[in-house]
Formats: C-alpha cells, sequence, structure tokens
C-alpha cells in the first residue's frame, strides 16, 4: 500500500521519521532540565541573599541595641561617679568635722583639768553644771 501518512499507514510511523523527532525531543529535555537546574540554582541564590539580608538586619538591630545598652550603662557609670564622688566629698567633710569634735573633746578635757585645779578644795566638779561666779 502507498504512503498515506494517516492511520500509521506508510512511513508515517516509521523508525527512520522519528529519529529526529527523538533528537530535538531529547534537546528540549534536556535544555528544560537545564532551564529547571538554572532555575533552582537561582531560587538557591536568591533564598542564600534573602537569608544574608535578614541576618544583616539582624545584626543591625543587635548592633543598635547593644549601642543603646552601652549608652544607657555609660550613663549609669557617669550617674555612680557623681554619687561616689559626692559621698566622698561628704566622707572627707565628715572627717574633718571628726578631727575637730576630737581636737575640740582633747581642749575641753584639757580645759576641765585646769579648772579643777582652779577649783577650791573639796568641791566637787561635776560635767555640765553651770559655772558659778
Amino acid at each position: 500500500m502507498p504512503s498515506t501518512g494517516f492511520g500509521g499507514f506508510g512511513n508515517y510511523g516509521s523508525e527512520s521519521s522519528q529519529t529526529p523527532n527523538s533528537e530535538s525531543k531529547k534537546e528540549i529535555e534536556d535544555e528544560y532540565l537545564n532551564f529547571l537546574s538554572k532555575l533552582s540554582t537561582e531560587k538557591y541564590k536568591a533564598d542564600q541573599l534573602e537569608s544574608m539580608d535578614h541576618d544583616i538586619h539582624d545584626l543591625i538591630k543587635k548592633k543598635n541595641e547593644t549601642i543603646e545598652r552601652i549608652e544607657i550603662e555609660t550613663k549609669y557609670m557617669a550617674y555612680l561617679k557623681e554619687k561616689i564622688d559626692e559621698a566622698t566629698k561628704l566622707k572627707n567633710e565628715n572627717d574633718v568635722l571628726m578631727n575637730e569634735l576630737k581636737k575640740l573633746n582633747s581642749d575641753n578635757m584639757i580645759l576641765e583639768g585646769e579648772y579643777k585645779k582652779l577649783l577650791p578644795e573639796g568641791y566637787k566638779f561635776e560635767k555640765n553644771q553651770p559655772i558659778k561666779a
């Protein structure tokens, strides 16, 4: 029967006619697989970049939080130093006053001793008593 090209008759379904189609089909499959591979690689790269971008934003946020904490700690340390300086000044002033008090007590004891010597014999000296003229 002559080749009509219909219904599987003739050369239409022969192997010689499938070879060029098979090669082009194989090329298309290879190109499609290459495309999918490139697409997958590009998607992976995009995901990596997105992840890196997210990590960078997290690091920037942590850096800003750390800077803020450092500023707060620095202000707090300055406040504490001011209070320590104030307490040191008050302690030094107190030490000066205590030394003056000790000197006054010592001078007072010396004066009491001298006063007792000036009292008539038999007169009893009591502290905090008004002095009679």
